[in-house]
């Protein structure tokens, strides 16, 4: 009786490491900026843009996040005079300490504010009276993710944030600090545009005359899914190329948006475009997904 429980628990078990979602392990690494000259004064930001990062890929529950935020130690002022290439080999090192995978760190390329009215806002804000003087910031900075393994780049951007309008800022530091806090939306979408998401569609929920009309996806509040968050459903497969590599060919089926977060682990969709192409690949078997449309 005793050897039966212990290997239905070992069983269990196993199910449910197996069901566990493996997170990639990503390091976070301070921003510098791209004029040493500048650096003193743009020291704060870069540390700022640092930590929208983390807070980003942390909140997005996708991740398992290592800070190293504290990188004085390693990179010192008159390093940033040698170059991005030694910079970045410096965080591929560290990196590979932290045991990460991926890398993230970036470069402040401007920050700016400049003082103007608030007439200048298109729309009447509560709590923003007219005719007064505000500072207006903006920081260009770009952001890349480095391969810890093979110290390759898997993507850079330039992003562009600017200051909130709903409140007077009385100082241009302050006003480039809120552009810097700002960025989390713009950053957000980096992360999602370069590690995709993929929710694997569990069933269908509700069907009319051979048509998906709702669908359940794996993925909940543990992904950070949202009501109202459109997704595209796509069927992927491995195809073999004439030179022997493998590569994933992505055919999109289908369109949906989330009515539902059911709860951590499931979401309830209502299907927009291929509800019979939707049905007609799950009743064959096919396994869909479900990747987040990003701007």
């Amino acid at each position: 009786m005793k050897r039966a429980a212990l290997i239905v628990f070992s069983i269990l078990f196993m199910f449910n490491v197996q069901a566990q979602e493996v997170k990639e392990t990503v390091g976070i690494f301070p921003f510098t900026s791209s004029q040493y000259s500048y650096w003193s004064r743009y020291r704060n930001y870069a540390n700022g843009l640092s930590e929208v990062v983390v807070d980003a890929m942390v909140n997005s529950q996708r991740f398992t996040v290592v800070d190293r935020t504290n990188f004085d130690d390693v990179l010192k002022e008159g390093d940033l005079q040698k170059g991005e290439d030694f910079i970045e080999g410096l965080v591929v090192a560290q990196g590979k300490k932290l045991g990460a995978k991926y890398a993230i760190t970036g470069t402040i390329i401007s920050a700016s504010a400049d003082k103007a009215s608030t007439n200048k806002i298109p729309v009447k804000l509560p709590g923003v009276p007219r005719n007064v003087s505000s500072y207006f910031g903006a920081v260009n900075f770009t952001i890349k993710i480095i391969d810890v393994e093979t110290g390759q780049i898997k993507a850079s951007e330039t992003l562009k944030s600017v200051s909130a309008a709903n409140f007077v800022v009385n100082t241009p530091e302050d006003a480039i600090s809120n552009a810097v806090t700002n960025s989390d939306d713009e950053i957000l979408k980096f992360i999602n545009r370069n590690f995709k998401i993929r929710a694997v569609v569990q069933k269908v929920r509700l069907e009319k005359k051979g048509e998906a009309k709702e669908i359940v996806i794996e993925g909940g509040t543990a992904k950070g899914f949202k009501k109202g968050q459109m997704f595209e459903i796509k069927e992927i497969s491995i195809v073999q190329l004439s030179n022997g590599k493998e590569v994933e060919q992505v055919e999109t089926v289908g369109e949906v948006k989330i009515i539902s977060v059911d709860n951590e682990y499931f979401s309830t969709c209502k299907v927009y475009k291929g509800g019979d192409m939707i049905k007609s690949k799950i009743d064959g078997g096919v396994v869909l997904y479900a990747m987040p449309e990003v701007d």
